[in-house]
């Protein structure tokens, strides 16, 4: 959170720890976008995430999954763009190639 003075000191709210949530070990997020009231996200838990925030404010966050990658799709997916409603990025590690270009559309 911003600080309420200027040059005061930034705190940090932690939203979602894949650690301790949904028997994930999450690790290596890659990038979140904000759009439309929702956090989008990457992690190299092979997907692609939303958060949702609770009604009341503050914390827990609610995740959902709107896409798991396997070794044929590239894993870690990262570098999340979105363009026209659908989410583009890249994945690395790929099972068949040495990454891949993704887009994730509903």
């Amino acid at each position: 959170m911003p600080p309420a003075v200027t040059g005061g000191a930034w705190a940090e709210n932690i939203l979602y720890d894949f650690s301790t949530n949904n028997g994930r070990q999450g690790s290596g997020a890659g990038t979140v976008a904000f759009y439309n009231g929702l956090l989008y996200g990457t992690a190299c838990t092979n997907q692609l995430f939303d958060l949702t925030p609770p009604a009341s404010g503050g914390v827990p966050w609610t995740e959902s999954t709107l896409a798991t990658f396997t070794s044929a799709d590239g894993t870690c997916p990262e570098g999340l763009e979105l363009n026209n409603g659908a989410f583009y990025g890249v994945a690395t590690n790929s099972g068949i190639l040495h990454g891949t270009i993704y887009q994730v559309a509903p």
